[in-house]
């Protein structure tokens, strides 16, 4: 059997008894106005309905399959003069950017270890509309996705096959962001971010790295 709502129109969807079912059971569960939800907070939500969105299909449905897109070792090469000789040699690009300025701040892991790494979309796992990255990473964490230390960039370069799309290398918030994509002669390039913020938005087609969690 087969609802309709409201008054009949050419554009107006049907539902089934089913979802209308399920639909009253989820607002008898919705928090009732009080010391944990109040006007201000319902006036968040309201102002923002693609976040609202997103959070009720984070939990109402399955999660997305996650899969390796491929592992790399870090610290095989010991300091950062290492890696801008490496990057130089393998013939990486910098765009505008300066390769000493921005490779300074990242940190070398102590001992060589490996990182398994994943690369998505946020149409990927669930989100159809621009969102900020505190949504995104939000989602990632609940699917066991960390960010990434700042040595995955340049050793992404030295070791995996990257794509002509641009991707960003997920990165603790605020910090510096790498992008890596391939130029028109085949070259790759490394570049840095401008987005290190909560609040930058985010398309659901841009491509982001992130790592596996143990």
């Amino acid at each position: 059997m087969f609802l309709k709502r409201g008054t009949p129109s050419k554009d107006e969807t049907e539902f089934p008894d089913w979802y209308i079912q399920f639909q009253s059971k989820a607002l008898t569960q919705l928090p009732r106005p009080g010391k944990h939800f109040n006007k201000e907070i319902a006036q968040e939500w309201l102002h923002d309905g693609n976040r609202l969105k997103s959070a009720l299909h984070s939990i109402l449905l399955p999660a997305p399959e996650i899969r390796i897109w491929q592992t790399v070792k870090l610290g095989i090469h010991r300091t950062v003069e290492a890696y801008r000789g490496a990057l130089k040699e393998r013939g990486v690009k910098f765009g505008m950017f300066d390769p000493n300025e921005m490779l300074e701040d990242i940190s070398i892991v102590a001992k060589p270890v490996e990182v398994a790494l994943v690369m998505l979309s946020p149409a990927d796992i669930g989100f159809t509309d621009i969102i900020e990255i505190r949504d995104l990473y939000r989602r990632a964490t609940l699917l066991g996705l960390e960010s990434c230390l700042g040595e995955v960039a340049p050793a992404a370069c030295l070791q995996c096959p990257i794509q002509r799309k641009r991707t960003t290398v997920a990165a603790s918030i605020p910090s510096k962001m790498f992008e890596l994509s391939r130029d028109a002669d085949g070259s790759i390039l490394l570049g840095s971010s401008m987005r290190m913020y909560e609040s930058n938005r985010v398309t659901p087609e841009e491509m982001w790295i992130f790592a596996r969690g143990k």
